[in-house]
């Protein structure tokens, strides 16, 4: 039993914006905004946020640079007048953030492979200041903010992106002291 001829299906139903005037085409179809964009306006206030980003990324790089690193590639800290780490002298493992300061110093000694061999994502959170810096210098200059489309960036994403970069970057430090001999560490 077939369908018959005479019975006509009705036709597929038409979207609502095909009907409208090509002007309100717009409104049916709104522009994608890019993930990050600069604002449009200038104000005193994005000076300051600038001024006190740009302030903090150059004290946390101007002490990494006046800092000596070290050669194990943990405990530059103690320059600093900080104990060492205790979780490294208990275990003789690094713990999470150690050589994340001697990451810091040596990249900004201009020894990036070194800051990597210390602390990967220490040498990677490096870079990330070095940018603070300098966006932070373009905002006190522009009065402009970087803005960044939260819609299009998953913050639950990033924040597990940064989470298992953190914890691979702490087994590549284990893996690294284990491969070179420096680990266990047996220091004082």
């Amino acid at each position: 039993m077939g369908v018959s001829a005479n019975r006509r299906t009705a036709p597929p139903p038409r979207a609502k914006c095909m009907n409208r005037h090509p002007d309100t085409l717009a409104e049916a179809h709104p522009v994608v905004r890019p993930w990050l964009s600069a604002s449009r306006g200038r104000s005193t206030r994005t000076r300051w946020i600038g001024a006190i980003i740009a302030a903090a990324s150059c004290t946390v790089l101007g002490f990494a640079t006046y800092l000596p690193p070290s050669e194990s590639g943990v405990g530059t800290h103690r320059g600093l007048g900080l104990p060492p780490c205790g979780f490294l002298l208990m275990s003789g493992l690094p713990c999470p953030t150690c050589g994340m300061t001697s990451a810091f110093s040596w990249m900004m000694h201009g020894h990036p492979v070194r800051a990597f061999i210390s602390q990967p994502v220490g040498a990677l959170l490096s870079l990330a200041v070095m940018a603070a810096a300098v966006i932070g210098t373009w905002m006190v200059l522009g009065g402009r903010r970087l803005e960044v489309d939260w819609y299009r960036v998953s913050p639950s994403a990033m924040v597990m992106t940064l989470a298992v970069t953190f914890f691979v970057g702490w087994g590549v430090k284990i893996a690294l002291g284990l491969a070179t001999g420096v680990l266990p560490y047996r220091g004082g």
